[in-house]
This record gives structure tokens, C-alpha cells and sequence, in this order.
């Protein structure tokens, strides 16, 4: 897990974690088509902050593990069903389950995670920790359900781009956070101030993610790049360039009903010169900022450390 190499504790227990999935996966058939999705490339972010929270109490690891894995299978899930939406192929380098097994098959995997995170969750946590994660589960779809309102609309404002990825990404990335700190037996002020942390960080990962779909590659990501354009699904550089006094053309040209390789060269370009990429970057910035600020506050340990680093590495990564 190329992501977390140096971080040597975090990553044996991420690797514990893909292990307890798996494992978890009563299905003999469902553990052959999910596992390579569960041992690929991705970056295990969510359980990864559910893990790194905790740590600032005085956790059971035991615990923490489980629900990083109950953050992580609940992501999963959100991933397949997205794959159906977006006609993907590719996710974390592999092929995605609905190309390789049908779309049929994809709803119903995605559907079982969803249900095996809650199974899992009304085991052993309180009501209000199944309202809590509810409650995002709710925000998730209300934000997937404006995203889609939203495409082809070439009037969208950065405004209602942000209210989308806080309802989705920045929303989980804080219940990681949060419950992670929770599970870790801290006090109620800094759970919130970690769910707050969680928030920008997840607001400033999200903006990145959507400036290097237009400045890496297929092989880099481990997904399709430039597949939003082509949905009509348009992010923080489009919408920024578009919402410029140069963007009449650019939005002209987005309307055309396909797009060959040259015509995604020419909108990237077009994106850029319009100042689309330094606008998104500043505006993660602003992010990482308001993180840093929460971060410098925190409690001194080996999870702030942890925290400043990956923090200070949102806007350099390349995947």
C-alpha cells in the first residue's frame, strides 16, 4: 500500500483491516468478486483517519479496526454503485465489478456491503452512532441526487459544486474522524474538532482529486480520467473556467454529443487558460489551511505528527 509505506504501524493494521473484509464476506462468491477491489491500490484513506483519530484516546484497537473496516466497506459500496452510474471500467487499477461482472450483479454486491455495514453497526454500537452514520448515508445520496440534477449544466456555480462534495466526500472523511475519535474513547469537544478536521480535509481531497482529471493519467489514478466531462458531470475547473468572461467557447464546444481524444487535449487546455486549475488549487489550499489550523491545536502524539504530514502531502500527490 504504496500510500501508507511509511507509516509502518497504520499500514500492518489497514492490511488487518482488508484481511477482516474479506473474512467478513460470509459469500464464497462475493469474497472471489470483491477481492480484488479490497487488495488493489487504493489509498484506505476513510479507515485509515478512523484508525489515526482514535489513537489521540485511549483506544482498543481491536475496536478501531472493526469500524475502520465498517468505514471502508460502506465506501466500497458507494464506489460500486457509483461504477454503475458512470458506465466505469476501471477502479483502483482493476476492472470495476459492473464491467467485469454486469451491472445486475453490481447492484446487488453494492447493496449486500451496504447491508453488511449496518448488520455490522447494530451489533455493537449505540443509537446514536447509527444515527450519526445515517445521517451521512443521507447526505451522500441527497448530494449524489443533485450532482445528477446537475448535468450538462454548463451554468452550475462553484457554490453548488461545493455543496455536492461536502454532502459526499467531506461528509465521510468527517465521520471517519469523528467516529474514530468516538471509538477511541476521546472527549465530545475533540471528536468534533476531528469531524471538523475531517471535513477540510476532505473538502481539499476532493477539489485535488478533481484537478488531476485533468492533469494525470488513467495509469496514474487507477480510473478513467476526463469520464466526467463526458457524463456531464462538471467539477471546480470546469465550472470555474466556464463561469470566466472567456469561457463563451468552452462552452460551445462542451456541448457536442462525443469527444475524441484531441477534443478532451483541447478542453483541458482551454480549462487552463481560463484559469480553471490555479483556481481549484487556491481553493484546495484554502482547505489544507483551515486544516493545519485545527491541527496545530490538536493534543501532542504520534497522530498529530502523522496528521501534519499527510495534510502537507493533499496537494503534492499524483493519484
Amino acid at each position: 500500500m504504496a500510500f501508507w509505506q511509511e507509516y509502518e504501524n497504520i499500514n500492518q493494521e489497514l492490511n488487518e483491516v482488508r484481511n477482516m473484509i474479506i473474512k467478513n464476506t460470509k459469500n464464497k462468491y462475493l469474497g472471489e468478486v470483491i477481492e480484488p477491489m479490497v487488495y488493489s491500490s487504493g489509498k484506505m484513506l476513510r479507515p485509515a483517519f478512523v484508525l489515526i483519530s482514535g489513537k489521540f484516546g485511549e483506544c482498543d484497537t481491536d475496536k478501531l479496526k472493526k469500524f475502520a473496516m465498517i468505514i471502508e466497506i460502506l465506501h466500497m459500496a458507494t464506489l460500486i454503485h457509483d461504477d454503475i452510474i458512470d458506465d466505469a471500467e476501471i477502479r483502483r487499477g482493476q476492472p470495476s465489478i459492473q464491467a467485469e461482472k454486469g451491472k445486475n450483479a453490481a447492484v446487488f454486491i453494492g447493496d449486500y456491503y451496504l447491508c453488511q455495514c449496518f448488520l455490522m453497526l447494530s451489533n455493537d454500537y449505540e443509537q446514536d452512532d447509527l444515527q450519526q452514520i445515517a445521517r451521512v448515508i443521507n447526505s451522500i445520496c441527497i448530494a449524489e441526487v443533485q450532482q445528477n440534477y446537475n448535468k450538462r449544466n454548463n451554468h452550475l456555480s462553484v457554490r453548488n459544486y461545493l455543496k455536492v462534495i461536502s454532502g459526499k466526500t467531506a461528509a465521510l472523511f468527517a465521520l471517519s474522524f469523528y467516529m474514530g475519535a468516538k471509538v477511541g474513547n476521546c472527549d465530545l469537544k475533540l471528536c468534533q474538532e476531528l469531524g471538523r478536521l475531517g471535513k477540510y480535509i476532505g473538502m481539499a481531497f476532493q477539489i485535488m482529486d478533481d484537478i488531476l482529471d485533468y492533469l494525470s493519467d488513467e495509469a496514474s489514478l487507477g480510473k478513467e480520467n476526463n469520464k466526467d466531462i463526458q457524463q456531464g458531470y462538471y467539477t471546480l475547473p470546469l465550472i470555474y473556467a466556464l463561469n470566466n468572461e472567456q469561457g463563451v467557447e468552452l462552452k460551445s464546444f462542451i456541448e457536442k454529443e462525443e469527444f475524441t481524444k484531441e477534443d478532451y487535449a483541447l478542453i483541458v487546455k482551454m480549462v487552463k487558460d481560463n484559469g480553471g486549475i490555479s483556481y481549484a488549487m487556491q481553493l484546495a489550499q484554502t482547505y489544507v489551511d483551515k486544516a493545519f489550523n485545527i491541527i496545530k491545536n490538536l493534543p501532542e502524539c504520534e497522530s498529530k505528527t502523522m496528521l501534519q504530514d499527510i495534510t502537507g502531502k493533499l496537494l503534492q500527490r499524483k493519484y
